[in-house]
């Protein structure tokens, strides 16, 4: 059985940086891009093409589109609307960008695509706001080891 945990939300939520911290605690955490390359062309990704391909060996596959992938439960990263127009700000984001990304986040809109494939109870919303990438990890972390008991 897949076992793969989906991280989403919104550039700037933290996405990257927790994968980055989870494969330090163990966790096998692999960006969509880099664990699907023959499925991205030209920054498009091809989400029939991913959800053709298992991947045994991952545990944590994070990125913007992941919720819609083949996953047995998803994290979506939330965080408040100042610190996301901040961080979108540092990335050189035009404003249009931002604003789409905040009402995305807004909307609850990865909320109900995760809700296309999964039922609300494999579907957990974690809030970023004023939290260490470190303790942010090891709530994804207790969520993995969950995961691999099942």
């Amino acid at each position: 059985m897949l076992r793969l945990i989906c991280l989403s939300g919104v550039p700037g939520t933290g996405k990257t940086s927790v994968c980055r911290e989870l494969s330090k605690m163990g966790i096998n955490c692999v960006s969509a891009e880099e664990l699907y390359p023959d499925c991205v062309q030209d920054g498009e990704a091809d989400i029939d093409c991913m959800r053709k391909i298992t991947d045994r060996e991952t545990e944590v596959c994070e990125s913007h589109f992941s919720h819609l992938l083949n996953c047995q439960s998803v994290i979506i990263l939330t965080s408040s609307e100042d610190d996301l127009e901040a961080r979108m700000r540092s990335r050189g984001y035009p404003q249009e960008k931002i604003s789409d990304n905040i009402e995305t986040q807004r909307s609850g809109a990865i909320y109900y695509e995760a809700l296309q494939n999964l039922p609300s109870s494999r579907v957990t919303i974690l809030n970023t706001s004023g939290k260490s990438i470190l303790d942010i990890a090891r709530e994804i972390r207790n969520i993995a080891l969950k995961t691999r008991q099942k």
